[in-house]
């Protein structure tokens, strides 16, 4: 495993604890923003609200400073954050790698400290989430949960079917 990957695991593995009402994901490709281009290290599927809101939050882990500045110089992240779909952005990394202020204010940013533990140094700006729910999330949504093995609870049910 790489340090990236590691980086990974380890942020994965403390939003699972953290968020115990939410599903996890690794490697996420969201829509228009596929492969190289677009696959995003964690997103967080969290619904709120009674079921009403549903809230994604993607993580790009970043484990060296070449790898960060050449997303932000390239703008790859926004992407992300332009697709539309995401509720939070934010930039994950080791503690030292970079201050809080090199990142631009539409992200997030949430370090990982000497011993391990994660903490937002800035917490995400809200991109907007309440929206209606289309089709394609609303199949996202089902296959999401049916995989997850959790269930669904009627209010998001009868959203998600149009009923």
């Amino acid at each position: 495993m790489t340090a990236h990957d590691d980086l990974q695991e380890a942020l994965a593995k403390t939003l699972r604890a953290r968020r115990r009402n939410s599903i996890v994901f690794t490697e996420i490709a969201l829509a228009g923003s596929f492969g190289s281009e677009g696959r995003l290290d964690v997103v967080v599927f969290t619904s709120t609200n009674g079921y009403r809101k549903v809230i994604l939050e993607g993580f790009e882990v970043k484990a060296s400073r070449a790898d960060l500045l050449g997303d932000l110089r390239s703008s790859k992240w926004r992407k992300y954050i332009d697709a539309g779909v995401l509720s939070r952005f934010s930039f994950a990394f080791p503690e030292g790698l970079a201050e809080a202020d090199e990142i631009p204010p539409e992200a997030g940013v949430y370090v990982r400290g000497p011993r391990g533990g994660w903490r937002f140094a800035r917490r995400p700006p809200d991109l907007g989430d309440e929206r209606p729910v289309t089709p394609r999330e609303s199949a996202l949504a089902r296959l999401v949960w049916r995989r997850s093995g959790k269930s669904l609870g009627s209010a998001l049910r009868r959203r998600l079917h149009g009923r």
